[in-house]
Protein backbone atom coordinates (compact mmCIF):
# COMPACT_ATOMS: atom_id res chain seq x y z
CA UNK A 1 0.00 0.00 0.00
CA UNK A 2 0.97 3.56 -1.28
CA UNK A 3 2.68 5.25 1.98
CA UNK A 4 -0.08 8.29 1.27
CA UNK A 5 -2.70 5.63 1.50
CA UNK A 6 -1.18 4.43 4.77
CA UNK A 7 -1.29 7.68 6.15
CA UNK A 8 -4.97 8.54 4.66
CA UNK A 9 -6.14 5.17 6.55
CA UNK A 10 -4.23 6.48 10.10
CA UNK A 11 -5.60 9.67 10.36
CA UNK A 12 -8.99 8.63 9.31
CA UNK A 13 -8.67 5.91 12.31
CA UNK A 14 -7.29 8.96 14.31
CA UNK A 15 -10.42 10.82 14.17
CA UNK A 16 -12.86 8.07 14.81
CA UNK A 17 -10.92 7.17 17.80
CA UNK A 18 -10.83 10.92 19.05
CA UNK A 19 -14.64 11.09 19.09
CA UNK A 20 -14.89 7.69 20.58
CA UNK A 21 -12.78 8.98 23.59
CA UNK A 22 -14.21 12.25 23.71
CA UNK A 23 -17.67 10.56 23.77
CA UNK A 24 -17.00 8.62 26.54
CA UNK A 25 -15.91 10.13 29.08
CA UNK A 26 -18.11 11.33 32.00
CA UNK A 27 -19.47 14.42 31.25
CA UNK A 28 -19.25 17.18 33.56
CA UNK A 29 -22.39 18.94 35.42
CA UNK A 30 -24.42 20.60 33.02
CA UNK A 31 -23.10 19.21 29.90
CA UNK A 32 -24.83 15.84 29.20
CA UNK A 33 -23.85 12.22 27.25
CA UNK A 34 -25.52 13.51 24.37
CA UNK A 35 -23.17 17.09 24.91
CA UNK A 36 -20.14 15.21 25.01
CA UNK A 37 -20.84 13.53 22.11
CA UNK A 38 -21.39 16.53 19.90
CA UNK A 39 -18.13 18.06 21.70
CA UNK A 40 -16.78 14.89 20.34
CA UNK A 41 -17.88 15.10 16.92
CA UNK A 42 -16.51 18.66 16.72
CA UNK A 43 -12.60 17.71 18.38
CA UNK A 44 -12.53 15.13 15.31
CA UNK A 45 -13.92 17.13 12.61
CA UNK A 46 -11.34 19.94 13.64
CA UNK A 47 -8.92 17.32 13.13
CA UNK A 48 -9.66 15.52 10.19
CA UNK A 49 -10.31 19.10 8.28
CA UNK A 50 -6.50 20.03 9.16
CA UNK A 51 -5.26 16.54 8.64
CA UNK A 52 -7.16 15.02 5.70
CA UNK A 53 -9.29 17.65 3.75
CA UNK A 54 -13.11 19.37 4.17
CA UNK A 55 -15.10 16.44 2.54
CA UNK A 56 -14.69 13.19 4.09
CA UNK A 57 -14.29 14.64 7.65
CA UNK A 58 -17.72 16.46 7.32
CA UNK A 59 -19.10 12.94 5.95
CA UNK A 60 -17.94 11.17 8.77
CA UNK A 61 -19.13 13.31 10.92
CA UNK A 62 -22.76 13.83 9.75
CA UNK A 63 -23.33 10.31 9.71
CA UNK A 64 -21.61 10.16 13.24
CA UNK A 65 -23.86 12.46 14.21
CA UNK A 66 -26.81 10.44 13.52
CA UNK A 67 -25.77 7.81 16.14
CA UNK A 68 -26.12 10.37 19.12
CA UNK A 69 -29.96 9.83 18.66
CA UNK A 70 -30.02 13.67 17.46
CA UNK A 71 -31.34 12.63 14.40
CA UNK A 72 -31.97 10.03 11.83
CA UNK A 73 -29.45 9.59 9.03
CA UNK A 74 -31.88 11.04 5.97
CA UNK A 75 -33.29 13.64 8.86
CA UNK A 76 -29.16 15.00 9.38
CA UNK A 77 -28.70 14.88 5.75
CA UNK A 78 -31.89 16.52 5.00
CA UNK A 79 -31.19 19.28 8.22
CA UNK A 80 -27.71 20.07 6.44
CA UNK A 81 -28.46 20.59 2.63
CA UNK A 82 -31.61 22.46 3.55
CA UNK A 83 -29.95 24.89 5.92
CA UNK A 84 -30.40 28.72 4.85
CA UNK A 85 -26.85 29.15 5.59
CA UNK A 86 -26.22 26.41 2.93
CA UNK A 87 -28.14 27.98 0.60
CA UNK A 88 -26.84 31.75 1.01
CA UNK A 89 -23.17 30.20 0.67
CA UNK A 90 -24.26 28.77 -2.87
CA UNK A 91 -25.76 31.76 -4.00
CA UNK A 92 -22.68 34.18 -3.10
CA UNK A 93 -20.39 31.21 -5.34
CA UNK A 94 -22.81 31.21 -8.07
CA UNK A 95 -22.77 35.12 -8.02
CA UNK A 96 -19.12 35.31 -7.74
CA UNK A 97 -18.71 32.81 -11.28
CA UNK A 98 -20.30 35.01 -12.51
CA UNK A 99 -18.34 37.91 -11.41
CA UNK A 100 -14.52 35.94 -12.86
CA UNK A 101 -16.56 34.44 -16.12
CA UNK A 102 -15.70 37.96 -17.53
CA UNK A 103 -13.10 38.93 -15.83
CA UNK A 104 -14.07 41.80 -14.07
CA UNK A 105 -11.22 41.50 -11.16
CA UNK A 106 -8.12 41.95 -13.59
CA UNK A 107 -9.66 44.69 -15.02
CA UNK A 108 -10.63 46.71 -11.91
CA UNK A 109 -6.88 45.89 -10.49
CA UNK A 110 -5.51 47.36 -13.92
CA UNK A 111 -6.94 50.17 -13.21
CA UNK A 112 -6.15 51.10 -9.84
CA UNK A 113 -2.14 50.11 -10.66
CA UNK A 114 -2.00 52.16 -13.44
CA UNK A 115 -3.48 55.49 -12.00
CA UNK A 116 -1.03 58.87 -13.07
CA UNK A 117 -0.02 59.48 -9.31
CA UNK A 118 2.03 56.63 -9.32
CA UNK A 119 4.50 57.44 -11.96
CA UNK A 120 7.67 58.11 -10.37
CA UNK A 121 6.62 57.31 -6.66
CA UNK A 122 7.53 54.66 -5.22
CA UNK A 123 4.94 54.51 -2.04
CA UNK A 124 1.95 55.95 -4.06
CA UNK A 125 3.10 52.93 -6.28
CA UNK A 126 3.50 50.70 -3.28
CA UNK A 127 -0.11 51.86 -1.66
CA UNK A 128 -1.88 51.28 -5.59
CA UNK A 129 -0.53 47.59 -5.83
CA UNK A 130 -1.90 46.78 -2.31
CA UNK A 131 -5.19 48.50 -2.91
CA UNK A 132 -5.46 46.96 -6.11
CA UNK A 133 -5.55 42.70 -4.00
CA UNK A 134 -7.99 44.57 -1.83
CA UNK A 135 -10.51 46.59 -3.44
CA UNK A 136 -11.70 43.71 -5.73
CA UNK A 137 -11.45 41.59 -2.60
CA UNK A 138 -14.10 43.12 -1.02
CA UNK A 139 -16.26 42.26 -3.52
CA UNK A 140 -15.41 39.21 -5.46
CA UNK A 141 -13.57 36.30 -4.84
CA UNK A 142 -9.82 37.03 -3.54
CA UNK A 143 -7.98 33.78 -5.40
CA UNK A 144 -7.87 35.21 -8.93
CA UNK A 145 -7.31 38.57 -7.69
CA UNK A 146 -4.51 37.44 -6.12
CA UNK A 147 -3.19 35.80 -9.24
CA UNK A 148 -3.83 38.89 -11.70
CA UNK A 149 -2.46 41.46 -9.04
CA UNK A 150 1.05 39.10 -8.56
CA UNK A 151 1.24 39.22 -12.49
CA UNK A 152 0.51 43.27 -12.65
CA UNK A 153 3.18 43.07 -10.25
CA UNK A 154 5.90 40.79 -11.64
CA UNK A 155 5.28 43.27 -14.83
CA UNK A 156 6.32 45.90 -13.11
CA UNK A 157 9.74 44.18 -11.59
CA UNK A 158 11.12 43.21 -14.87
CA UNK A 159 9.69 46.74 -16.13
CA UNK A 160 11.65 48.94 -13.22
CA UNK A 161 14.85 46.24 -13.53
CA UNK A 162 14.23 44.39 -10.60
CA UNK A 163 15.95 41.11 -9.95
CA UNK A 164 14.95 38.25 -8.11
CA UNK A 165 15.98 38.27 -4.57
CA UNK A 166 15.67 41.81 -4.05
CA UNK A 167 13.36 43.57 -0.97
CA UNK A 168 10.46 45.54 -2.47
CA UNK A 169 9.41 42.63 -4.67
CA UNK A 170 8.93 40.46 -1.84
CA UNK A 171 7.37 42.86 0.00
CA UNK A 172 4.93 43.63 -2.39
CA UNK A 173 4.29 39.81 -3.08
CA UNK A 174 3.54 39.12 0.63
CA UNK A 175 1.67 42.67 0.82
CA UNK A 176 -0.60 41.83 -1.84
CA UNK A 177 -1.87 38.74 0.45
CA UNK A 178 -1.81 40.58 3.41
CA UNK A 179 -3.84 43.31 2.26
CA UNK A 180 -6.58 41.01 0.66
CA UNK A 181 -6.97 38.47 3.44
CA UNK A 182 -8.18 41.69 5.56
CA UNK A 183 -10.27 43.14 2.94
CA UNK A 184 -12.34 39.48 2.15
CA UNK A 185 -14.13 40.18 5.60
CA UNK A 186 -14.63 43.46 4.92
CA UNK A 187 -18.25 42.95 3.62
CA UNK A 188 -21.35 41.07 5.26
CA UNK A 189 -22.02 39.44 2.02
CA UNK A 190 -18.19 38.40 1.57
CA UNK A 191 -18.05 33.68 1.80
CA UNK A 192 -16.03 34.30 4.72
CA UNK A 193 -18.20 36.41 6.81
CA UNK A 194 -21.34 34.65 5.21
CA UNK A 195 -19.98 31.77 6.44
CA UNK A 196 -19.03 32.44 9.86
CA UNK A 197 -21.74 34.44 10.71
CA UNK A 198 -24.35 32.12 9.54
CA UNK A 199 -22.33 29.33 12.04
CA UNK A 200 -22.60 32.06 14.78
CA UNK A 201 -26.50 33.29 14.57
CA UNK A 202 -27.19 29.73 14.17
CA UNK A 203 -25.98 29.49 17.35
CA UNK A 204 -26.97 32.67 19.12
CA UNK A 205 -30.49 32.99 18.25
CA UNK A 206 -33.11 33.23 14.99
CA UNK A 207 -33.23 36.51 13.72
CA UNK A 208 -29.60 37.23 14.69
CA UNK A 209 -28.15 39.31 11.76
CA UNK A 210 -24.61 42.00 10.71
CA UNK A 211 -26.11 44.94 11.09
CA UNK A 212 -24.58 45.52 7.57
CA UNK A 213 -23.81 49.82 7.41
CA UNK A 214 -21.69 49.50 10.89
CA UNK A 215 -19.81 46.47 9.98
CA UNK A 216 -19.39 47.92 6.30
CA UNK A 217 -17.97 51.28 7.74
CA UNK A 218 -16.10 50.02 10.42
CA UNK A 219 -14.48 47.25 8.22
CA UNK A 220 -13.35 50.01 6.05
CA UNK A 221 -11.66 52.18 8.31
CA UNK A 222 -9.57 48.63 9.78
CA UNK A 223 -8.70 48.12 6.01
CA UNK A 224 -7.31 51.36 5.63
CA UNK A 225 -5.45 51.19 9.11
CA UNK A 226 -3.97 48.05 7.62
CA UNK A 227 -2.79 49.63 4.95
CA UNK A 228 -1.41 52.75 6.75
CA UNK A 229 0.16 49.90 9.12
CA UNK A 230 2.00 47.89 6.26
CA UNK A 231 3.20 51.36 4.44
CA UNK A 232 4.94 52.63 7.64
CA UNK A 233 6.69 48.67 7.97
CA UNK A 234 7.50 48.48 4.71
CA UNK A 235 9.30 52.07 4.55
CA UNK A 236 10.55 52.09 8.15
CA UNK A 237 11.24 48.08 9.19
CA UNK A 238 12.36 46.72 5.91
CA UNK A 239 13.47 49.97 4.07
CA UNK A 240 13.63 48.47 0.63
CA UNK A 241 15.36 49.95 -2.20
CA UNK A 242 13.01 51.51 -4.39
CA UNK A 243 15.76 54.09 -6.55
CA UNK A 244 14.13 52.05 -9.64
CA UNK A 245 10.17 52.83 -9.22
CA UNK A 246 11.47 56.56 -9.71
CA UNK A 247 11.44 55.23 -13.44
CA UNK A 248 8.39 53.71 -13.31
CA UNK A 249 5.17 55.59 -15.58
CA UNK A 250 2.23 54.16 -15.35
CA UNK A 251 0.09 52.49 -18.57
CA UNK A 252 -2.59 55.48 -20.17
CA UNK A 253 -3.38 53.03 -22.79
CA UNK A 254 -5.76 50.79 -20.34
CA UNK A 255 -8.17 48.63 -22.42
CA UNK A 256 -11.63 50.10 -21.64
CA UNK A 257 -14.36 47.25 -19.94
CA UNK A 258 -15.56 45.49 -22.45
CA UNK A 259 -19.45 44.95 -22.52
CA UNK A 260 -19.65 41.78 -20.46
CA UNK A 261 -17.54 43.20 -17.29
CA UNK A 262 -19.65 46.50 -18.15
CA UNK A 263 -22.80 44.25 -17.06
CA UNK A 264 -20.99 41.80 -14.62
CA UNK A 265 -20.05 45.26 -12.77
CA UNK A 266 -24.18 46.63 -12.65
CA UNK A 267 -25.18 43.44 -11.78
CA UNK A 268 -22.22 43.69 -8.28
CA UNK A 269 -23.40 46.95 -7.83
CA UNK A 270 -27.63 45.52 -7.78
CA UNK A 271 -26.95 43.53 -5.35
CA UNK A 272 -24.57 45.12 -2.78
CA UNK A 273 -27.60 48.08 -3.27
CA UNK A 274 -29.99 44.84 -2.44
CA UNK A 275 -28.13 43.82 0.55
CA UNK A 276 -27.83 47.27 1.88
CA UNK A 277 -31.26 49.00 0.91
CA UNK A 278 -33.54 47.29 3.84
CA UNK A 279 -30.65 49.20 6.61
CA UNK A 280 -30.76 52.63 4.51
CA UNK A 281 -34.32 53.02 4.19
CA UNK A 282 -36.34 54.65 7.13
CA UNK A 283 -38.52 52.33 9.00
CA UNK A 284 -41.47 53.93 7.30
CA UNK A 285 -40.81 53.42 3.92
CA UNK A 286 -42.93 51.10 2.35
CA UNK A 287 -40.12 49.70 0.30
CA UNK A 288 -38.13 48.60 3.50
CA UNK A 289 -40.24 45.33 4.30
CA UNK A 290 -40.30 44.24 0.89
CA UNK A 291 -36.68 44.67 -0.15
CA UNK A 292 -35.88 42.97 3.29
CA UNK A 293 -37.67 39.86 2.84
CA UNK A 294 -34.42 39.40 -0.13
CA UNK A 295 -31.29 39.10 2.19
CA UNK A 296 -28.12 38.57 0.74
CA UNK A 297 -29.75 35.12 -0.11
CA UNK A 298 -32.70 36.06 -2.17
CA UNK A 299 -30.37 38.83 -3.38
CA UNK A 300 -27.62 36.34 -4.84
CA UNK A 301 -30.02 34.30 -6.58
CA UNK A 302 -31.94 37.16 -7.67
CA UNK A 303 -28.77 37.88 -9.69
CA UNK A 304 -27.94 35.00 -10.82
CA UNK A 305 -31.31 35.14 -12.43
CA UNK A 306 -31.13 38.10 -14.30
CA UNK A 307 -27.88 37.07 -15.36
CA UNK A 308 -29.00 33.84 -17.05
CA UNK A 309 -31.94 35.90 -18.48
CA UNK A 310 -29.23 38.12 -20.09
CA UNK A 311 -29.01 37.51 -23.82
CA UNK A 312 -26.36 39.01 -26.59
CA UNK A 313 -27.21 40.50 -29.84
CA UNK A 314 -26.63 37.34 -31.74
CA UNK A 315 -29.22 35.31 -28.98
CA UNK A 316 -26.53 33.51 -27.63
CA UNK A 317 -26.19 33.80 -23.54
CA UNK A 318 -24.49 36.23 -21.67
CA UNK A 319 -23.59 33.65 -19.21
CA UNK A 320 -24.74 29.48 -19.00
CA UNK A 321 -25.86 27.50 -15.68
CA UNK A 322 -22.66 25.50 -16.94
CA UNK A 323 -20.36 28.43 -16.82
CA UNK A 324 -21.34 29.33 -12.96
CA UNK A 325 -21.34 25.67 -12.10
CA UNK A 326 -17.54 26.08 -12.62
CA UNK A 327 -17.48 28.26 -9.32
CA UNK A 328 -19.33 26.26 -6.91
CA UNK A 329 -16.75 25.00 -4.39
CA UNK A 330 -18.27 21.79 -3.25
CA UNK A 331 -15.58 21.41 -0.47
CA UNK A 332 -16.56 24.28 1.18
CA UNK A 333 -20.28 23.27 0.58
CA UNK A 334 -19.93 20.30 2.53
CA UNK A 335 -18.68 21.19 5.38
CA UNK A 336 -20.69 23.56 5.94
CA UNK A 337 -23.59 20.61 6.00
CA UNK A 338 -21.62 19.35 8.74
CA UNK A 339 -21.09 22.71 10.48
CA UNK A 340 -24.40 23.77 10.50
CA UNK A 341 -26.07 20.58 11.63
CA UNK A 342 -23.43 19.95 14.07
CA UNK A 343 -22.44 22.82 15.51
CA UNK A 344 -26.00 24.42 15.40
CA UNK A 345 -27.10 21.59 18.40
CA UNK A 346 -24.77 23.15 20.45
CA UNK A 347 -27.70 25.02 21.57
CA UNK A 348 -30.16 22.34 22.89
CA UNK A 349 -30.45 23.04 26.02
CA UNK A 350 -30.49 19.62 26.88
CA UNK A 351 -26.79 18.90 25.90
CA UNK A 352 -25.66 21.31 28.67
CA UNK A 353 -23.10 22.69 26.11
CA UNK A 354 -23.98 26.68 26.02
CA UNK A 355 -24.18 26.63 29.93
CA UNK A 356 -20.89 24.84 30.10
CA UNK A 357 -18.96 27.24 27.89
CA UNK A 358 -20.26 30.08 29.80
CA UNK A 359 -19.26 29.52 33.09
CA UNK A 360 -15.49 28.68 31.96
CA UNK A 361 -15.52 32.30 30.37
CA UNK A 362 -17.04 33.98 33.71
CA UNK A 363 -14.08 33.55 35.45
CA UNK A 364 -11.69 35.05 32.62
CA UNK A 365 -13.84 37.82 32.18
CA UNK A 366 -14.20 38.64 36.24
CA UNK A 367 -9.97 38.86 36.32
CA UNK A 368 -9.35 40.11 32.99
CA UNK A 369 -12.26 42.57 32.46
CA UNK A 370 -14.07 43.20 29.45
CA UNK A 371 -11.17 44.94 26.90
CA UNK A 372 -9.04 41.85 28.36
CA UNK A 373 -11.49 39.45 27.72
CA UNK A 374 -12.08 40.78 24.23
CA UNK A 375 -7.94 41.12 23.83
CA UNK A 376 -7.55 37.32 24.59
CA UNK A 377 -9.75 36.32 22.04
CA UNK A 378 -8.62 38.52 19.66
CA UNK A 379 -5.48 37.07 20.29
CA UNK A 380 -6.67 33.45 20.50
CA UNK A 381 -8.91 33.83 16.67
CA UNK A 382 -5.73 35.44 15.15
CA UNK A 383 -3.08 33.05 16.25
CA UNK A 384 -5.01 29.62 15.97
CA UNK A 385 -5.77 30.69 12.44
CA UNK A 386 -1.90 31.09 11.63
CA UNK A 387 -1.47 27.86 13.30
CA UNK A 388 -4.20 25.79 12.15
CA UNK A 389 -6.50 26.74 9.84
CA UNK A 390 -8.86 29.94 9.56
CA UNK A 391 -12.54 27.44 8.72
CA UNK A 392 -11.79 25.55 11.59
CA UNK A 393 -10.89 28.99 14.14
CA UNK A 394 -14.06 30.32 12.55
CA UNK A 395 -16.18 27.81 13.67
CA UNK A 396 -14.53 27.42 17.16
CA UNK A 397 -14.95 30.92 17.54
CA UNK A 398 -18.50 31.27 16.93
CA UNK A 399 -19.30 28.51 19.02
CA UNK A 400 -17.58 29.91 22.08
CA UNK A 401 -18.69 33.93 21.72
CA UNK A 402 -22.56 32.21 20.65
CA UNK A 403 -22.67 30.35 24.25
CA UNK A 404 -20.77 32.53 26.08
CA UNK A 405 -20.73 36.07 24.84
CA UNK A 406 -23.32 37.08 26.89
CA UNK A 407 -20.66 37.32 29.73
CA UNK A 408 -18.46 39.48 28.44
CA UNK A 409 -20.70 43.12 29.27
CA UNK A 410 -20.34 43.77 25.46
CA UNK A 411 -22.82 42.77 22.32
CA UNK A 412 -21.93 39.47 21.68
CA UNK A 413 -22.99 40.14 17.83
CA UNK A 414 -20.03 43.15 18.23
CA UNK A 415 -17.29 40.98 18.86
CA UNK A 416 -18.01 38.19 16.70
CA UNK A 417 -18.04 40.87 13.84
CA UNK A 418 -15.06 42.05 14.87
CA UNK A 419 -13.21 38.46 15.53
CA UNK A 420 -14.46 37.52 12.44
CA UNK A 421 -11.69 39.59 10.76
CA UNK A 422 -8.35 37.97 13.30
CA UNK A 423 -10.36 34.54 12.49
CA UNK A 424 -10.20 34.99 8.38
CA UNK A 425 -6.83 36.24 8.33
CA UNK A 426 -4.45 33.78 8.03
CA UNK A 427 -0.78 34.67 6.54
CA UNK A 428 1.91 32.48 8.29
CA UNK A 429 1.64 29.10 7.20
CA UNK A 430 0.44 27.35 4.06
CA UNK A 431 -2.43 25.74 5.98
CA UNK A 432 -3.97 28.96 7.51
CA UNK A 433 -5.40 29.77 4.53
CA UNK A 434 -6.20 29.29 1.15
CA UNK A 435 -4.73 32.37 -0.08
CA UNK A 436 -1.80 32.04 2.16
CA UNK A 437 -1.24 28.39 0.63
CA UNK A 438 -1.16 29.88 -2.74
CA UNK A 439 1.67 32.83 -0.96
CA UNK A 440 3.23 30.24 -0.85
CA UNK A 441 3.63 28.60 -4.32
CA UNK A 442 4.84 31.75 -5.44
CA UNK A 443 8.41 31.03 -3.90
CA UNK A 444 8.55 28.59 -7.08
CA UNK A 445 9.00 32.17 -8.91
CA UNK A 446 11.92 33.17 -7.11
CA UNK A 447 10.16 36.77 -6.16
CA UNK A 448 9.58 35.79 -2.39
CA UNK A 449 11.01 33.11 0.02
CA UNK A 450 9.79 30.88 2.73
CA UNK A 451 11.23 33.13 5.09
CA UNK A 452 10.16 36.60 3.77
CA UNK A 453 6.53 35.01 3.73
CA UNK A 454 6.90 34.12 7.55
CA UNK A 455 8.86 36.96 8.57
CA UNK A 456 6.17 40.04 6.70
CA UNK A 457 3.56 37.69 8.06
CA UNK A 458 4.40 38.33 11.65
CA UNK A 459 4.32 41.64 11.36
CA UNK A 460 1.56 41.82 9.22
CA UNK A 461 -0.11 39.81 11.97
CA UNK A 462 1.24 42.69 14.64
CA UNK A 463 -0.62 45.07 13.04
CA UNK A 464 -3.98 43.19 12.42
CA UNK A 465 -3.82 42.29 15.96
CA UNK A 466 -3.57 45.60 17.39
CA UNK A 467 -6.13 47.32 15.24
CA UNK A 468 -8.74 45.26 15.70
CA UNK A 469 -7.98 44.40 19.04
CA UNK A 470 -7.09 47.84 20.20
CA UNK A 471 -7.80 50.76 18.17
CA UNK A 472 -10.98 48.67 17.20
CA UNK A 473 -12.37 48.14 20.61
CA UNK A 474 -14.02 51.46 20.65
CA UNK A 475 -16.04 50.72 17.53
CA UNK A 476 -17.43 48.06 19.08
CA UNK A 477 -20.15 50.52 19.89
CA UNK A 478 -20.87 51.52 16.76
CA UNK A 479 -21.90 47.62 15.88
CA UNK A 480 -24.40 47.09 19.54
Amino acid sequence: MHKNNVKFLIHLIVMVVIYLIISNIPPADPLTHQGMQVIGLIVAFVYGRIAIDAVVPSLIVLFLYATTGLNTVQGTFSAAGGHSAVMMVLALMMLGAVMNHTGLAEALAKRIVNTRLASGRPWVLTLCILLAAAIPSMFLTAIPVLIIVWGIAKEIFHLVGYEKGEKWPALIMSGITGAATLAVSAMPFSMGVATDFSIFANLYGEGTVIPSLPFIATSLILCALLLVFMLLIMRFIFRPNVEKLKAYQAQTNVEPFTRDQKRALVLLVVFVVIVLLPDMLPAASPLKPIMAQFGTMGGGFLIVLIALLIRNKDGSPFITIRDIGKGVMWDLLIMIWALMVVCGSLTNPELGASTFFANLLTPIVEKTGTFGSYAILQGVSLFGTNLMDNAVVGMTMASIISMAGTKLGISAVAVFCFIMHSAEYGVLLPSSSPLSAMTYQQTESKWITKKDIFVTGLFWMIAVYIIVAIIGFPLLQFLS
